[in-house]
């Protein structure tokens, strides 16, 4: 038996403070309205300044991503060490699963918008004795 996911793919745009940490909660469903079998699959995230560049700023990979089968989630977070790495600026997203036989299907893309924050962690420097 196959679950076939829908094939739009969802737009989410999230807006972030750097330093903040940016959970991701999404309940994706199939062509027919049932929720998926997410311990059929596994997940992938990547983040990347500009679509055409070659390699990813930040890759979120399955063993960090929580695919529930009892609360029908998908969820996953960037943290904030990770939003502050980042900096602020505009970035593209997607989320893909992939099934055992390996066809992939996109589940969310978009934007993440990281605007500077004004509180900041102050860095301590070692004192020179």
């Amino acid at each position: 038996m196959s679950t076939k996911i829908l094939s739009n793919t969802g737009y989410i745009d999230w807006h972030e403070f750097t330093g903040d940490t940016l959970v991701m909660e999404i309940t994706p469903k199939d062509v027919d309205g049932a929720i998926i079998p997410y311990s059929l699959y596994t997940a992938e995230l990547q983040v990347r300044a500009k679509l055409k560049d070659a390699a990813p700023l930040l890759t979120i990979p399955t063993e960090d991503i929580t695919l529930s089968d009892t609360s029908w989630t998908i969820a996953l977070e960037l943290t904030s060490t990770q939003t502050i790495l980042l900096g602020a600026g505009n970035f593209i997203y997607d989320l893909e699963l992939t099934d055992s036989t390996g066809e992939v299907n996109t589940i969310i893309s978009g934007k993440i918008v990281l605007t500077e924050s004004v509180t900041r962690k102050e860095a301590v420097e070692a004192e020179d004795d």
